[in-house]
Formats: C-alpha cells, sequence, structure tokens
C-alpha cells in the first residue's frame, strides 16, 4: 500500500490508530487554564474517534431534479466505467530498443497500465452545467472542421497544446508565421512560398536576461505543391490546411485540394510530406506537381544522389523541359545547397521522380514531372527533409559558432551524421504518435511509454554493409530529461549527436519506443518532515489568530475571479491542516506511537505552555471552508461554472466586479469571460486554468478529509475541474488529455487559445503549476482512502485511485522538468543554457524563448519568487538545496532594499529561501515581524503567517548553511516603524549640528538616510564613519549630504557633482543618439551602458560595486537636436502612433520623452509610459496603444 495511502486511512476525519485510540497524557499538556481546557477538549474528541463537525453543521446543497431523475443512468455509467477501471494489463511487450530497461518477468507483472476515465459524466445532461455557447470570435477555427465532423463533435480540441499556433488561425485566412510549432529541434510552419509545410532550423540568441530562439523565415525549406505549369498558368492557390490528428505528440494536417499531408511529430528528425499521387488534380480540374522550394537562390545547381549536378533554370526560360541540366532523374536523394544561408538540406524520395529545377520569383522550385510507376491509392508518394549541414562552407558565423552543450556529443552535420540521415530516411514517425504510462503497484514508479507510431516509405534507400545485422529503426531527437530517464542511451553511431534547442542539446536516439522510468514523488499533506520543536510556540500562537481567517464575503456568494478566490481557500486549508499537525504533534509524540508527555521525547518541552485554537474554532473554520468550496461547484455562485462544448471544457462564465458593490455587474447568462481574453485571467480562453482549478480543487481535498461525507456527496463536482485539468484518458470524450501538460517537453503550458504569439506556447509560474497536479494527488489520495471504507464505493474507490496516479506522475514530470529547465545549474555536465544567461531562474518560458522577468514586473525578486509560489509541502522536493543556495544571494540582494517586496508580499518566499538554505531559526525570527498585510498582497496572498512560520520550521538543518554577510540581522528597508533582533546606532555622523533628524529621516528613494547609513553598518561591516560618508557624500548628497562627517554641505554636493562624473561622464553624442537615450528626465539623467542593467534609468549615478551596472554615462546634457536632423526611414509602424493629445501631452508619463530621439510614447499596455525612438508595433503585445509626442509638449 502506497504510504499516502496508509497516511490518509490514519488522517481521513481525524480516525487514528487504535493504537493511540483512548490514550490520555498522564498530565495536562498547556498550563495556560484556556489553552489547556480547550486541548484537553480537543484531544476527546480527536484521540476519542469523535468528528469536529455535528450533525446539525452539516449542510449540503441538494441535488437537481435532473440529477435524482438521472440516478439510475449514472448507476449504469458508474458500472461500465468500472470495468474500464479495473482492467490490469501486463506490460511484457514493452521490449523495443537496447536502451528500453529490461524488465525480469517479476518486474513487468508488477506494472499496470492506468489510462481508464476518471469519469463518463455529461458535465450538462449528468451534471447539471449550462451548456455554453461561445462566441464565434474564438470558436474553434475552420481548420478543425474535418476533424470535428469526422469525430461528430463529441471530441474534445486541445487548447494548450505545443502545436497550438498552428489551430489559431482565424477561419478562412492562410496560416502566417505566427502559425508555427516548435518541434525540436526544427521550427515548421505553414507560411512558404508554396502551399505545403515549412521548416527552420534556428540560433540562439543570448544575452544576460533573455535566450530566444531565432529564425531567418527566408531560409528555411517548403515541401509542397505546385502548377504544373509553374509560371504559366494564372490558377491563384490558396493555401489552407485542416486537421486531422492530433495526439500528445503529434498534429497532422492535411492540404485536401493537393493530396498532401503531413505528420509534425515533436522531436521529429525529418520533416515528411505524403502525396496521394504525383499528378494531383485538384478539385477545379487543375493539375499540381510535388515540389521543394526555397526563398533563396541554390547557387544554380542541385547535387543528386551524391554525384549528378542538376541546373536551375528560370522559369521564363523557353526551355520545354527536355534539358539535360534541369531535368533529371532523383533515385534517392537531392542535395539542396543555399549560398546565402550556407544551409545544405537532404531530401529523399521514395521512389524514382523526374525532377525539374527552376527559379519563380524569387523562390527556387525543384518539382516532380513524373514517376516510374503509377502510384495506387495505398501507396503514397514521399518527401522526407532533413537539415544535413547548417555551416556548409563556413560562410555563416552565427551557426559556425555554436557552443556544444553536451560534453561528448558531435553537431549534426558532423562525423557520419549524412550516413546517419540516409540510412534512416525511410522510417518516420506517424500520426498516432503516443505516450502511455503504467505503475508499479506501490507507486512508487512510473514507466512512461513513448510510441513513435513508425512507418516507412518502403525498402531502406540504402543497404546497410553486411556486417550490420542491427535493424534500423526510427530516429528522434530526445532532451536532456529524456536521456536521464533511459536505461541506456540508444545513439543511431558510436558518437551523440545532438542539435541546439532552446533548453539544452537535443539529441539523436534510436528505437521505435522509448521506455523511460520516473521516480513518483512522495506526495502528502505534511512535508518530510514535522515543524522543529523550537518553532511550536510561535506557529501555535499565530494558529489561534488565522484559524479565524475567513474568505472575502463576495467570494463566499461564488463572486469574482477563480484564482484569487482559490488561494484564499488554500489559504484556509493550509491553516487547518497545520492545526491538525500540532495537535497529534502534541499528542503522539513525534514517533508517532506515543504522546509527547514524557521527557524523553523531544516535543515535549516544546508542547508545553502553547496555546492552541479552540475545538469550536476548528469546527468553525471547516464549516466555513465547506461552503467556501461548495459555493463555487454546486452552481449557485453568482459567478458559474459553464461547460464549453466548442473545445471541451469547464470554465468561469466571468464577472465585471463592481468595487463599490462587490456584486457582478453580469449575471448568466451574460458570460464576458469567453468575450475577453483578458477577464479572470483568460480562465474561458483556457489561460492558466491548472493554476486555477489547482488552489479550488486543494480546498475541496482538504474540506473532504475533515468531512468524508461531504467528499462522497461532491465526488463527481469535484472532478469535474479534476478532468478539466488532469484528464488521462482518451475515452473521457468531455476533455482533452492532459490539457495543459506537454508531456515530452516534461512541463505545462499555460497560455491558451486567445492569440498565436511568434514565440509560441508560454508558461510563467513552473511551481504553481507543480501544485496543481499536487493538488490532484491530494485530493485522489484522500478520496481512495473515504472509499476504502466503504463497501458500495469499490468503483469510486478505482476512479480516486487513477485520480491519484494521475496526479503523481503529472506531478512527477513537472518536478523534473521544473528542476532542470526553469532553475537554472551552473554546475551541470551538460548544459541547459548559455552561459551568457546569468540568472539562477526562468521567468516566463515560451517554446522559443525564456525570460528572466514576468508578466507584471522584471524585479529579480518577481521572476525568482514567482518560481516558489505556493508554500507547500511539495517545495521540497522542487528546490534543491544546490540550487537555493545558489539563487538566494540575488533573491536577497533584490528584496532587501526594494519595500515593494515586502508589500507585496515576495519577503514571504524569499524568508522560505532562506530556511532552505540552512537559517530556519534566523527567516522564523524575520518572518514573525511582517506586518499582516502582506498576506493580503499580490505575492503573499494565500498564504498566512502559521503557513509561512510552518514551512520554515519544516526545512532540514543543513551541515553548511549558506554563509550571510550577517546573520544576525535584517537589513533595512523603508519601513521605519519596524524592530529587528539587532540595532545599530546610528546618531548623528559626528556632525551634530547639521545631521539633524529631520535629515536623517529624509526619504531618499526607497529609504531614509538612516535607514540607508544603518543598512551599511549593519550588513557590509562600516563604521558609522564610513557609512555615513557613502550616503552622504556620494549616494544622495542633495538629501543626506548635511550628515557628511568630511565636510560642510556646498562641499559635499560638489564633491558629488565630481564623483558623479567620473562614475557616470557625460554620454558621448554617439550615445545620445543611440538607443540609450529612452529614459525619462530626471534632474540628473544616468543611464547604464554596460553591465545586467544595460539600458537602465536611474536619477542618480550607477554604483559599480552594487554589481548590477558597470559603466554608465549622465544624459542630462544631451544636446537638444530637432527632429528634422534626426532622419529615419519611413517605418509602417508610424500610422499606430498619431500625435499625442493635449491630455496626454500633460500627463507624467508625456512630460517625460525625451522627444529628440525617443518620440514615442506608449499610453497603454505592458510597456505603459515607455519612450521609443520608433514607433511601437502593436503586434508583440508591448503595447497597445501609442502616440507621437510633439515639440509644443512642455517639459
Amino acid at each position: 500500500m502506497p504510504p499516502e495511502v496508509d497516511e490518509a486511512n490514519r488522517l481521513v476525519g481525524f480516525e487514528f490508530p487504535d493504537e493511540t485510540t483512548g490514550l490520555v497524557p498522564t498530565s495536562p499538556l498547556p498550563t495556560n487554564p484556556s489553552s489547556q481546557k480547550d486541548l484537553a477538549t480537543l484531544e476527546t474528541n480527536v484521540l476519542g474517534g469523535a468528528s469536529f463537525l455535528k450533525d446539525d453543521d452539516i449542510s449540503y446543497s441538494s441535488k437537481t431534479k435532473r440529477q435524482q431523475l438521472r440516478k439510475k443512468s449514472i448507476k449504469q455509467a458508474f458500472l461500465l466505467s468500472f470495468f474500464a477501471a479495473t482492467l490490469v494489463i501486463v506490460c511484457s511487450f514493452w521490449k523495443h530498443g537496447r536502451f528500453a530497461r529490461k524488465r525480469t518477468a517479476e518486474d513487468a507483472n508488477r506494472y499496470l497500465d492506468c489510462k481508464s476515465p476518471l469519469s463518463m459524466l455529461d458535465p450538462v445532461d449528468d451534471l447539471g452545467l449550462a451548456d455554453f455557447h461561445r462566441p464565434n470570435t474564438s470558436m474553434p477555427s475552420s481548420v478543425l472542421h474535418q476533424y470535428i465532423e469526422r469525430h461528430n463533435s463529441r471530441r474534445p480540441i486541445p487548447t494548450n497544446a505545443w502545436y497550438q499556433n498552428l489551430l489559431l488561425i482565424r477561419s478562412g485566412q492562410e496560416p502566417s508565421s505566427s502559425n508555427r510549432a516548435y518541434t525540436i529541434p526544427y521550427i515548421v510552419d505553414a507560411a512558404g512560398p508554396i502551399p505545403g509545410l515549412r521548416m527552420h532550423t534556428n540560433h540562439m540568441y543570448s544575452s544576460t536576461n533573455v535566450l530566444q530562439l531565432n529564425v531567418n523565415e527566408m531560409h528555411g525549406i517548403t515541401m509542397g505543391a505546385v502548377h504544373s505549369k509553374l509560371g504559366q498558368s494564372d490558377v491563384k492557390t490558396k493555401n489552407i490546411f485542416s486537421v486531422q490528428e492530433m495526439t500528445q505528440l503529434a498534429v497532422t494536417l492535411s492540404w485536401d485540394d493537393f493530396g498532401m499531408s503531413t505528420p509534425i511529430v515533436k522531436g521529429m528528425a525529418y520533416a515528411t510530406m505524403a502525396y496521394n499521387n504525383i499528378a494531383i488534380t485538384t478539385p477545379d480540374g487543375e493539375v499540381f506537381s510535388p515540389a521543394i522550394a526555397t526563398e533563396v537562390p541554390v547557387g544554380g545547381q542541385v547535387l543528386v544522389d551524391q554525384q549528378s549536378v542538376l541546373s536551375c533554370l528560370s522559369s521564363n526560360n523557353d526551355d520545354d523541359g527536355s534539358s539535360e541540366s534541369s531535368v533529371m532523374w532523383v533515385e534517392k536523394e537531392i542535395s539542396v545547397y543555399t549560398p546565402e544561408s550556407d544551409f545544405t538540406w537532404l531530401v529523399f524520395v521514395s521512389e524514382p521522380v523526374k525532377v525539374k529545377c527552376e527559379v519563380h520569383g524569387g523562390s527556387t522550385i525543384l518539382r516532380v514531372l513524373s514517376g516510374r510507376r503509377k502510384l495506387q491509392q495505398m501507396q503514397p508518394f514521399y518527401f522526407r527533409t532533413a537539415l544535413f549541414e547548417p555551416c556548409t562552407k563556413g560562410h555563416n558565423p552565427v551557426y559556425c559558432h555554436q557552443e556544444q552543450m553536451h560534453p561528448t556529443a558531435l553537431h549534426i552535420g558532423q562525423g557520419d551524421y549524412g550516413k546517419i540521415l540516409r540510412e534512416h530516411a525511410h522510417l518516420f514517425p506517424g500520426s498516432r504518435a503516443s505516450v502511455s504510462y503504467s505503475f508499479d503497484e506501490d507507486e512508487m514508479e512510473a514507466d512512461l511509454h513513448f510510441d513513435w507510431d513508425v512507418h516507412a516509405t518502403g525498402a531502406p534507400l540504402y543497404v546497410a554493409p553486411k556486417n550490420e545485422t542491427t535493424k534500423k529503426e526510427v530516429i528522434v531527437y530526445g532532451l536532456p530529461h529524456h536521456l536521464d530517464m533511459m536505461d541506456e542511451i540508444r545513439s543511431p553511431a558510436n558518437y551523440l549527436y545532438c542539435a541546439q534547442s532552446l533548453v539544452g542539446p537535443s539529441c539523436l536516439v534510436e528505437g521505435s519506443v522509448w521506455e523511460l522510468r520516473e521516480t513518483m514523488p512522495r506526495i502528502r499533506f505534511r512535508a518530510e518532515r514535522p515543524p522543529a520543536k523550537w518553532s511550536l510556540a510561535s506557529i501555535s500562537s499565530n494558529l489561534v489568530k488565522d484559524i479565524d481567517y475567513r474568505v472575502p464575503s463576495f467570494f463566499l456568494k461564488g463572486v469574482g475571479d477563480t484564482y484569487f478566490s482559490g488561494k484564499m481557500l488554500a489559504r484556509l486549508g493550509r491553516i487547518l491542516l497545520i492545526t491538525e499537525e500540532l495537535y497529534e504533534l502534541c499528542n503522539t509524540g513525534s514517533s508517532n506511537t506515543h504522546k509527547a508527555n514524557v521527557a524523553s521525547d523531544p516535543y515535549y518541552t516544546a508542547c508545553q505552555n502553547i496555546t492552541m485554537p479552540s475545538n469550536q474554532q476548528m469546527t468553525d473554520a471547516i464549516k466555513a471552508l465547506r461552503s467556501s468550496v461548495e459555493i463555487w461547484i454546486n452552481g449557485t455562485g453568482a459567478t458559474p461554472f459553464v461547460y464549453d462544448s466548442s473545445w471541451g471544457g469547464v470554465a468561469s462564465c466571468g464577472c465585471y466586479f463592481n468595487d463599490k458593490t462587490h456584486e457582478c455587474d453580469n449575471q448568466y447568462p451574460d458570460c464576458p469571460g469567453f468575450e475577453n481574453p483578458g477577464l479572470n485571467f483568460g480562465n474561458a480562453f483556457y489561460n492558466d486554468m491548472h493554476f486555477h482549478y489547482g488552489y479550488h480543487i486543494f480546498g475541496a481535498a482538504v474540506v473532504a478529509h475533515f468531512d468524508p461525507d461531504w467528499g462522497k456527496e461532491h465526488f463527481e463536482q469535484v472532478l469535474l475541474l479534476v478532468r478539466s485539468i488532469a484528464n488521462p484518458s482518451e475515452e473521457d470524450e468531455y476533455f482533452p488529455v492532459m490539457r495543459h501538460k506537454d508531456v515530452y517537453q516534461g512541463h505545462s503550458w499555460a497560455s491558451g487559445i486567445a492569440v498565436a504569439p511568434l514565440n509560441g506556447r508560454n508558461q510563467e509560474s513552473s511551481s504553481e503549476s507543480v501544485a496543481a497536479y499536487e493538488s490532484v494527488a491530494l485530493y485522489g489520495t484522500v478520496m481512495a482512502s473515504i472509499f476504502e471504507k466503504s463497501d458500495e464505493s469499490k468503483e469510486e474507490y478505482q476512479r480516486a485511485v487513477e485520480v491519484r496516479r494521475v496526479g503523481k506522475l503529472m506531478t512527477a514530470s513537472e518536478l523534473r522538468a521544473t528542476k532542470m529547465y526553469y532553475h537554472v545549474n551552473r554546475d551541470e555536465e551538460i548544459k541547459i543554457y548559455p552561459s551568457e544567461y546569468t540568472p539562477h531562474v526562468v521567468g516566463i518560458m515560451w517554446q522559443t524563448m525564456a525570460q528572466f522577468q514576468t508578466w507584471f514586473g522584471n524585479a529579480p525578486y518577481l521572476p525568482i519568487g514567482i518560481q516558489l509560489l505556493p508554500l507547500t509541502p511539495i517545495a521540497g522536493q522542487r528546490d534543491s538545496v544546490s540550487w537555493a543556495k545558489a539563487m538566494y544571494p540575488s533573491l536577497e540582494k533584490s528584496c532587501n532594499p526594494d519595500k515593494v517586496c515586502e508589500e507585496q508580499g515576495w519577503s514571504v518566499l524569499q524568508l522560505g529561501a532562506l530556511a532552505t538554505v540552512g537559517h530556519g531559526r534566523l527567516a522564523l525570527s524575520r518572518a514573525r515581524l511582517l506586518p499582516a498585510k502582506v498576506f493580503e498582497s499580490a505575492g503573499g496572498n494565500g498564504h498566512s503567517m502559521s503557513n509561512t512560520l510552518w514551512f520554515i520550521a519544516t526545512r532540514a538543518p543543513l551541515e553548511e548553511p549558506l554563509p550571510l554577510d550577517d546573520a544576525s540581522t535584517v537589513p533595512q528597508n523603508a519601513h521605519a516603524n519596524k524592530t529587528f533582533p539587532v540595532e545599530s546606532v546610528v546618531t548623528d555622523c559626528y556632525m551634530p549640528e547639521t545631521c539633524t533628524e529631520y535629515v536623517l529621516d529624509t526619504i531618499v528613494d526607497l529609504y531614509t538616510c538612516r535607514q540607508r547609513i544603518k543598512w551599511l553598518i549593519q550588513n557590509k561591516g562600516k563604521s558609522q564613519k564610513d557609512a555615513c560618508v557613502q550616503v552622504a557624500a556620494v549616494e544622495a548628497p542633495r538629501q543626506c549630504g548635511q550628515c557628511n562627517p568630511l565636510a560642510n554641505y556646498t562641499e559635499t554636493v560638489k564633491h558629488a557633482e565630481e564623483e558623479a562624473r567620473k562614475l557616470c561622464p557625460p554620454c558621448t553624442e554617439q550615445q545620445c543618439h543611440s538607443d540609450l537615450n529612452r529614459c525619462p528626465l530626471y534632474e540628473r539623467t544616468y543611464v547604464c551602458t554596460s553591465g545586467p542593467n544595460a539600458g537602465g534609468c536611474a536619477a542618480s549615478p550607477w554604483l559599480p560595486e552594487a554589481g548590477i551596472c558597470s559603466e554608465c554615462c549622465d544624459l542630462t546634457d544631451c544636446p537638444a537636436v530637432s527632429p528634422l536632423d534626426v532622419s529615419s526611414p519611413a517605418d509602417e509602424n508610424e500610422a499606430n502612433c498619431p500625435v499625442c493629445s493635449e491630455e496626454d501631452c500633460e500627463s507624467s508619463n508625456g512630460n517625460l520623452c525625451p522627444i529628440h530621439v525617443a518620440p514615442y510614447l506608449c499610453i497603454d499596455g505592458t510597456s505603459k509610459g515607455g519612450c521609443s525612438p520608433r514607433p511601437w508595433s502593436m503586434h508583440d503585445g508591448q503595447c497597445q496603444q501609442c502616440c507621437k509626442v510633439p515639440s509644443s509638449c512642455s517639459h
């Protein structure tokens, strides 16, 4: 029995094992009279088997008449599901490839395939949700109509898949370059010069805070179809495809008019295009031919079958097709070299064909004229294309100087890479490439089976030497975490061949099926160790206050969004669980076998004199959480969940929240969530849905844990949320499989169907994704324990077990990918990111970009903090100590001096990290000083003081904690009313006549003169004199200069200006006229010209010792240049930025733009207030509205 199940059996409903039942301490635990009574009463209830809940406390929503009428049919559906869920399949047939784990017969019998549906109930007919018809603007595109019709409109459609951009084409429109998919290592789209699939290789642009995969669209190669009379026909071809098939690993596109289709498979080493026939006749009677197209010249010649030269003539040439130089029979392959890119592509043909090469309209076209045999319907013709050499003649420095991230691998194009491509060219992964999984009986391990659905274009094109007896199998690129999960990596050659990807080297692996073993995480309500005994008094005293926390009243009515409401539910749930844990710890002892009532127990003393919440407080809190969770799932809330049958998912109707009335300005069926993708974080557009529902599922898990009857009553309602984000089965016809999860890359994608950005899918918070699946596993664990005790609930028990398993598996893969791709570890042998990228974390992961920032800011503590919340037990398995030690200094450096870090709750996460790196006591002492309001802020809500202290106290002690500058002090920020464990005295800086209290308390940016001086004394070891000199003479002479012990105020200011000129000399004319000149106009404006903050603006000189800027210059005296003196080519975005209105001019933003070089002001969007030398683009998501600041604007 899995350990989680054993724990849940013990904890559900406070029913502990028999050996603890009825034990009473020999003496009262607390000495405080009131707490003694409360604890004794609670002890009797808990250990005597009583529940906190009385019968009259339990209020359930009654079932609808529809549910009552359908009770019989539901039972039948349950019965069918039961048979599906209890099938046990022995996985002994997984034995493909040398890399596969070779199981023994005993081992194979221990593994159970688990892909049964969690439920077969219809969200509308069986569970009473409204069937909402979303607006046409966000309905599935016409490219999906054939797929929908073929499945009788009952097949759910992926909304967050890695290929989602290909699906997000407006009906009737042709695809653009943003409708692309990153297969790794290729980027593919359908926007080439001819109808068909265009493939690109890519290169990495690396900088301090951004990694970007770039492609030159002109350097791609397209497999498609052209008119048989190329250049002579007026026929307008429309490049429109349809989706034929979708799995977690593949999407298949079809161009029906041209009889061609392509399976786009994750990790594919080649792109494949299949044609029904060589002579393609369209419905209009036009004749087309299979073709290869490049958008740059091929240098005049193409190599055929490694020996013959095929010339490429202009289509305006009078050649009738009989020229021997431009027409040639191809037996096996065509080598296409384009000098401009320096790329060489290999194009393989499935049968001998006659090909003509011609140049048309700037494109080079290789057109198939005929074949040697008439193709039958079941014998399609295939093109297969792969990049052979990205650096053929050394002409392209971008591709000829790429770092190999794997220490022992070769680049593609080196060694025997061409031989490998030729030997495997006839094998390709198919449209039904899929993933299945199985568990051992203890749920300690799972096996992932990647079945590549291998097909062959025909016989091998190249016969292997007689001494090679091993049968060739398909080759697919694998990522670093795949290789880690393989017992033996099967490379197609003696060396690994690896291509660059955004997330490390992708290396060729041979094998028709990959078998990857995953270690399951231990998922429980509690951390791996109980709270340290020195923490109990602090935790318990805060529990007494926190247990009275209540979800805001409007959320109790189901008013508002699903994200913050879920965080509030989780907050109260964690408080309840911590209360329970402390009760048990002080009643059963640290070993869980006896009570902490004897001196030999280490918790005996710690449990004395503590004050715990009363029995009534606990009961009231459970009741409050129950009603708070239920309002969102029982259909009575003001913002109801509805079923979206167009895509297949449960989404929130949406609420236009009225700040005055705390009500929604709309009522169902007015559902603005389906109209406005920015409302509720885009929930109805399937954006961040797993984040939202993870919190709600956790709340339901906690309620069911304390109230099993409620859990059974609302099992199917909660499963609607589980199925919407974690459905494991294609047999569930109402929800897509694992909506957000990219099973190949390991982590999830948060972005949904709203837009198709050029960088593809993205996800910000890996930690919230981990927590979402942790919640699914916890819910399954609780419900399995409840149903296991009921003889009438065997079918529900099987389904709850499946919830637990799929939750654990999704958590495991998210953990692995997070630790490898979001957490940046510099000491790994296989490098994931280039050394130019310096942060220790990725803030936003895109398919083709990684950024050290968030959607709401780029202060370093934000992208770090967003990968640390929420503070739950799984964090111990998510954040390795080595990574935390590497990351923490930058987090502390960013957070400590910034008052916003604390005010918005991000310091909560910093303190959790401080405990992780070995300073638990210090973190706890600091946490106790946090003001209560931080737990109501953006970064802190969802947490509580009790949970923060609990998290700190459950971190493992380290033999070698991370060294700190001064572990006994807390850096001061702008909170003057706070006191800290150690105080350093700042008197008058030896200038009593001028360094008055008024001067010391003068605010400079985020802190006062006094606070900054004190911080330097406490944390940098400076004397009062040296600290006063630094602050008063260097950093803030105008505000703090009268505290300079070495000079008077006038001399201090003069000296400071001289020092500023040394630190930041006046900008050169070139710098004045560069993009550096985009800063707001301060009294003096300093721009960082070199270092991590290059381009950053400040009102005081940048200090090199801060480590964020190594060089700077003073922009203040840059000459005013007339706009007429600055010539620039016409910009296509000029029309986007009309002249600013008088209102815009009068705004502070308008007055700050340096109009002589950066006159374009962003007035709405994420870059609001930003100034640019060029008109803002409306297509990159940075700015939604802009204007041009005229010279008449007064500065």
